[in-house]
């Protein structure tokens, strides 16, 4: 089911809160990664277990008895209720409920005082664990990250909308004020599209630019793609909202999925200014260093049926999109 807004567009009932978080370099200073977001997210899944888990160290998630009640398993390792296993094929990845996204720019040294900011955006109804996730982040920062695993601190975080850029704060003096005030749904979604749609800068425009702020990772035919088209990107946006929304939102998303390829059909795509970037990141799990190589740049869509793919590209800003988008992958940005 849709929900109803001002645009003709059948939105996901869905939900999301986003946090802007202000880090400060502790008095070593921080050395991290040019792409940090799977540092941060691991090291605060461990401190998430720490805080959290009640069956003990040895237990495996699969299987525990507490696994549909515990924080941890609910941000970082999901499963299917029963009452909703018919909607997921079988052996489908269920995504996290957040994504983190560091906005460090490739920086990778911090002195001491010297601040960088992270945002987390939470899902639906995981909203309600969005303190268990913001405690564990500054238990491990303060634990240490990093080469050397040097400490950290929060040392102001906000509600945000990156559409008004409007800010709520919620940690100050050392105090967290947290709320389980939504402060992004398809009412904004809506709001961003018929400001682009029709500002004076933007007004009668059928050219939208798409700009991807950390590499982005979409598969077809069962391959990373390295060449990006409108029903590459559509598609990928409709399969990632359509998951989030069954999993996470209030109820199943009606969208007429092949309406809207033949919608991306029609775009042309030009001005392509990306290039495919490799990066490395160590996996606990597996005990190894994996690449994980993503296009970074832009592109410029340009067609009449813009307008209507318009808030599939803004539910983009939201959620992200492709592989890994659970510690920053797959940014957009559309303008």
């Amino acid at each position: 089911m849709a929900i109803l807004t001002i645009s003709p567009f059948p939105h996901p009932d869905l939900k999301l809160q986003r946090f802007r978080i202000v880090i400060s370099a502790g008095a070593n200073g921080l050395l991290l990664p040019p792409y940090p977001g799977s540092t941060l997210r691991g090291a605060f899944g461990h401190a998430l277990r720490e805080m959290s888990c009640t069956a003990g160290k040895g237990q495996d998630c699969n299987g525990c008895f507490y696994q549909m009640i515990c924080p941890v398993t609910m941000l970082f390792n999901p499963v299917v209720p029963e009452e909703q296993e018919g909607l997921f094929a079988k052996g489908q990845e269920i995504p996290t409920p957040f994504v983190l996204r560091p906005l460090t720019d490739g920086r990778t040294m911090y002195q001491p005082g010297e601040t960088f900011e992270v945002e987390i955006t939470i899902f639906g109804k995981s909203i309600p664990f969005a303190p268990y996730l913001l405690s564990a982040l500054s238990r491990a920062l303060e634990k240490g990250i990093g080469k050397g695993l040097k400490s950290s601190s929060i040392i102001s975080a906000y509600l945000f909308n990156p559409f008004t850029n409007d800010r709520h704060a919620i940690f100050e003096k050392g105090q967290w004020n947290l709320t389980n005030k939504v402060n992004l749904s398809a009412y904004d979604v809506d709001a961003r599209v018929n400001k682009l749609l029709y500002s004076s800068v933007n007004k009668g425009s059928q050219t939208y630019k798409v700009t991807f702020n950390s590499p982005l990772r979409l598969k077809a035919d069962k391959h990373f793609q390295n060449k990006l088209t409108a029903p590459l990107l559509i598609r990928g946006l409709m399969r990632r909202l359509s998951v989030i929304t069954a999993y996470y939102g209030e109820q199943q998303w009606s969208i007429d999925f092949y309406k809207y390829i033949e919608l991306a059909n029609s775009l042309q795509v030009r001005e392509e200014k990306y290039e495919w970037v490799d990066w490395e990141r160590y996996s606990s799990r597996q005990n190894s260093k994996m690449k994980l190589g993503g296009i970074m740049g832009s592109l410029v869509l340009e067609g009449e049926a813009l307008k209507e793919l318009l808030p599939l590209l803004i539910w983009g800003q939201l959620i992200h999109l492709g592989k890994a988008a659970s510690f920053g992958l797959g940014a957009l940005e559309i303008e």
